[in-house]
C-alpha cells in the first residue's frame, strides 16, 4: 500500500502516541524519563506492552536503556519510526541481536470526512464510568493477550482512578454483543487529535462489522465532546485494509522491537 506522506499529520500522530505511552504511567507515578523527545516508560510490570523505549537521540541512550531493563529483568519494547530519532536507530537497535518483528502502520483521518454509519446492529458500547465497565474491558483484552493476563490486569487495576476520572484524557469503550463483551477501544485526546488505541475484538465475534463500529464509535465520541479535527492510529496489515475503508491514509510505519530480558 502507498503511503502518503505529510509532515504535519506525521508530527500529531508522534506527539499523540508519545502522549499515550506516558499519560498513565506518569499519573500513577511509575518511572518515566523524558529528555529531548526520548521517552522510555518502565511500569515495573513485566510485559513489553507497558514498557516502552522510542525517539532517543544517540547511540549511547540505546546501550544506556538496553542495561536499564536488563538490570531489573523487565521485558520492553522499542518502537522504531518517530519522526525526530535519529537516522540509525534500528540498525543500533539490530546490534544486540534484536529483530523488528513487527511493523505497524501510523494512519490519520480527517473528521469531517468521516461516515459515522453504524455496521453491526447487535452491538452496544459503552464508555467505561465505573469498576464494573472496566473489568468488562479487561476481561476482554486479557482473552484476546491471554500470555499477558496478570500484566493488563495489574495496570489497569492501579490505573483505574484515572481512568475513571472524568477530566480523564485516555477514555474507555466496551462493546457488547447481545450481552456478552466483545471488543474494546481506547481514545486518548490530545490538542485537537484523537488517538484511537487498542481497537480489539474477540474471535468470535469478527467479521461483523464490531472493529469499524468500535473505532468510528471512539471517534464520534472526540469529535463531539473533544472538538477534534483530526483521528490517529496505528494498525496492524489485517487492520490497515479496515481502516482504509473508513477513511485512513497510511503516512509512515513503525517497526517494534520486543525484548525478553532475563
Amino acid at each position: 500500500m502507498c503511503i502518503v506522506k505529510d509532515a504535519t499529520l506525521s508530527k500529531k500522530l508522534d506527539a499523540n502516541m508519545i502522549g499515550k505511552f506516558v499519560y498513565l504511567p506518569k499519573l500513577m507515578k511509575m518511572e518515566v524519563f523524558e529528555q529531548s523527545g526520548g521517552v522510555v516508560v518502565n511500569t515495573g510490570i513485566s510485559c513489553d506492552m507497558f514498557n516502552v523505549v522510542c525517539n532517543p537521540k544517540s547511540p549511547m541512550d540505546v546501550k544506556s536503556v538496553f542495561d536499564y531493563f536488563s538490570s531489573s529483568k523487565l521485558p520492553f519494547a522499542f518502537w522504531i519510526g518517530f519522526d525526530d530519532e535519529y537516522r540509525d536507530f534500528q540498525n543500533d537497535v539490530e546490534k544486540f541481536g534484536l529483530s523488528c518483528d513487527e511493523t505497524e502502520s501510523g494512519m490519520t483521518v480527517f473528521m469531517d470526512e468521516l461516515d459515522f454509519s453504524i455496521s453491526c446492529e447487535k452491538l452496544e458500547i459503552k464508555l467505561v464510568s465505573n469498576e464494573e465497565l472496566l473489568r468488562d474491558f479487561i476481561t476482554a483484552y486479557q482473552k484476546l493477550i491471554p500470555n499477558d493476563v496478570a500484566a493488563i490486569d495489574e495496570f489497569y487495576t492501579k490505573a483505574a482512578p484515572f481512568i475513571l476520572d472524568t477530566n480523564s484524557a485516555l477514555k474507555l469503550f466496551v462493546g457488547f454483543y447481545e450481552g456478552a463483551p466483545a471488543a474494546t477501544s481506547a481514545l486518548f485526546v490530545q490538542n485537537d487529535v484523537a488517538g484511537i488505541w487498542d481497537i480489539t475484538t474477540l474471535s468470535e465475534f469478527r467479521r461483523k462489522g464490531i472493529g469499524t463500529d468500535m473505532t468510528l464509535h471512539a471517534l464520534k465520541y472526540a469529535k463531539d465532546f473533544c472538538n477534534c479535527k483530526v483521528g490517529v492510529l496505528t494498525a496492524s496489515e489485517d487492520g490497515e485494509r479496515v481502516y482504509r475503508k473508513i477513511g485512513f491514509q497510511k503516512i509512515k510505519e513503525f517497526r517494534i522491537a520486543n525484548v525478553s530480558v532475563r
